[in-house]
This record gives C-alpha cells, sequence and structure tokens, in this order.
C-alpha cells in the first residue's frame, strides 16, 4: 500500500490502510506522512510526555496570562470551581508543522 506509519498500532484508522502513495510525487508522500503520523493527544497525561505538545500548552497559557483572561482566586464559600481541559490539534500545511494546545473550561459545569 505505500508509506506505513511507525505509529500505526497507536492509530485507530491510519490513512495508510485506504490510500494508495504509489502516484504521489515525493512531496506529497511526506506531506500524507507527516499527518498520518502524528497521533494527538486525548490526555495531558500523553502530551506532557513530548516536548511540542509541553511548547504549545506553555503558548497557550502565557496568552491567557498576557491577556489578562483569567487570575488566580480563593474559591468562595458556596461555589464550585468550573474545570477545564486542553484540547490538542496538529496542523500541517505541508512545509510547517504546528502544534495547538487550548486549554478550555468544561462550561458543562457550573
Amino acid at each position: 500500500m505505500g508509506i506505513e506509519s511507525k505509529n500505526s498500532s497507536l492509530v485507530k484508522y491510519p490513512i495508510s490502510s485506504f490510500v494508495n502513495y504509489s502516484k504521489f510525487s515525493n512531496n506529497h508522500k511526506n506531506f500524507a506522512f507527516s499527518i498520518s503520523s502524528i497521533v494527538e493527544p486525548k490526555t495531558y497525561a500523553q502530551a506532557v510526555k513530548h516536548e511540542n505538545w509541553r511548547k504549545a500548552m506553555d503558548d497557550d497559557i502565557n496568552a491567557l496570562v498576557q491577556t489578562g483572561t483569567w487570575e488566580f482566586a480563593n474559591l468562595l464559600v458556596g461555589k464550585q470551581i468550573v474545570g477545564c481541559k486542553w484540547v490538542y490539534k496538529h496542523k500541517a500545511d505541508g512545509s510547517i508543522d504546528r502544534f495547538k494546545a487550548r486549554l478550555v473550561a468544561k462550561g458543562f459545569t457550573q
């Protein structure tokens, strides 16, 4: 079938199982491989093991601090914490790989 991902056991449906790369240019093969070889983490524990995802989380926290989006405060009596979680996305356009991490509030816990 063509290029096989070294992480194919981690990906439920690797693209290499569905696409024939034989007529693609080398540049296109490299692009397709880069997309199918990167697994987006589902949890913080998975993401923190990889430098690119740690940097993406640091960048997002720094942006939140710089914009004054939130601040630390003591929890008021009778109030509940609104939880948050990390969302991870890998973006590639063929020449640039970007690792994006966003800290999002779990609004349904309000």
